[in-house]
């Protein structure tokens, strides 16, 4: 599983499950922004443990919110996302709550993760699974130049997109 795939798994994740209209890529520092207007959640994508390891060398986290160009930009929650059995071998390393980070596990075989609602025969399927919620870091919305940014990173991917399979 390469991080395209994690990152897709992810956007779907948000946008269809937990109705973010808000979704990109490649946004500031972060692989993956999402918002649903009243809070603002970044992912980062992990591939291998080497990966998430490399991250605390970055002195990314200075300001204790994830992103250092601004703190108009500053996420409410923070992830990490990684295949599977990464996502529990992070789950088990303390680095990753240091700033509150939760983690997001991502099927990378055929099958969804399921369960069965009560009371109903019904199951919930998804690709994806929050293994560990994030911490809250504040209760302020994203502000509008923030939701702006977002929607302007939305329509370079589109472009992008139309130009690679248009031409």
């Amino acid at each position: 599983m390469n991080s395209n795939q994690v990152k897709n798994i992810v956007l779907e994740y948000f946008r269809y499950k937990r109705q973010h209209t808000h979704t990109a890529t490649e946004w500031m520092e972060e692989d993956v922004v999402l918002s649903d207007g009243k809070i603002l959640v970044t992912v980062e994508v992990k591939i291998s443990f080497a990966d998430f390891s490399r991250e605390f060398d970055k002195g990314k986290y200075q300001h204790g919110y994830g992103l250092t160009i601004s703190p108009i930009y500053a996420p409410n929650m923070m992830y990490f996302a990684a295949p599977f059995d990464l996502a529990h071998k992070i789950l088990h390393d303390p680095r990753h709550d240091k700033y509150g980070h939760g983690i997001i596990a991502v099927n990378s075989w055929i099958g969804r993760f399921c369960s069965l609602q009560r009371g109903d025969y019904e199951a919930e399927c998804s690709d994806a699974k929050i293994i560990k919620k994030a911490k809250k870091l504040h209760s302020e919305p994203p502000s509008q130049k923030t939701l702006d940014s977002i929607v302007a990173r939305m329509a370079s991917e589109v472009i992008t997109m139309r130009k690679q399979y248009r031409n």
